[in-house]
């Protein structure tokens, strides 16, 4: 098991008393739950964030497409370096 650090959190009693249910529910501790509840939270933010910046990048390439005429192709003349000058200008 990987080593664990105590934490102490503040929420409110409705909180509380779902998070108990929960893990009677599933026949896991509160601390399991909140564990796979933040490592859930932590994991699908990660993904978002991914998808953000992958949606930015065809946007990106959109409004040069649009503006340009082309596809937008490292063929087009396009460089990755000018892709990322563009978005740092945003």
């Amino acid at each position: 098991m990987a080593r664990m650090v105590r934490k102490q959190l503040n929420i409110e009693y409705e909180l509380d008393r779902a998070l108990a249910e929960q893990a009677e529910k599933l026949g896991i501790s509160q601390s399991e739950l909140v564990r796979q509840a933040l490592e859930r939270f932590l994991t699908e933010s990660d993904e978002e964030r991914r998808r953000a910046h992958v949606q930015r990048l065809r946007e990106m390439w959109t409004d040069s497409d649009d503006r340009r005429g082309t596809s937008g192709s490292a063929d087009d003349g396009w460089t990755r370096e000018e892709i990322h000058e563009r978005r740092r200008r945003r």
